[in-house]
Formats: structure tokens, C-alpha cells, sequence
């Protein structure tokens, strides 16, 4: 099976690597995009920080989230 696959057209085994890359990162995404504001907020809330700092960590963590996932 391996020997097959190395012996494989390069162009067919890019495309097939593509598209299991695709389906990998749209099946994570999504659970990185709900689990890490998510869990910051469990770890902010423990910390017992004022609303303000609270509410201006989570606005950050927030857009970083999504300035990387809208970068793929």
C-alpha cells in the first residue's frame, strides 16, 4: 500500500493530500473557534479579574479567534 502511494503521479497525490487537509481543518475550525473563548473564559472567571479586564481579554481573544480562522 505505502510503495503504491510513493509510486503514485505526484499531481494525484497532491490533490488527495489537499482534500484531506481540507477536511481536517473545516472538521477543527469550528470546534477551535467555540472551544477557546470558551475555556478563557472558565480560566478569567477563576482568576477573579474586575468586568472591565475580563470583558477587554475576551473582546481579544475573540478577534484574534477570528482573524485566524478568516485568514484560511
Amino acid at each position: 500500500m505505502v510503495r503504491r502511494i510513493l509510486q503514485a503521479d505526484p499531481l494525484l497525490g497532491a490533490l488527495m493530500g489537499t482534500v484531506v487537509l481540507a477536511v481536517f481543518v473545516n472538521g477543527i475550525e469550528p470546534l477551535w473557534t467555540s472551544g477557546c473563548p470558551a475555556i478563557a473564559t472558565q480560566i478569567l472567571a477563576a482568576q477573579k479579574l474586575p468586568s472591565g479586564n475580563r470583558t477587554a481579554i475576551l473582546a481579544s481573544i475573540t478577534w484574534l479567534t477570528a482573524s485566524m480562522t478568516a485568514s484560511w
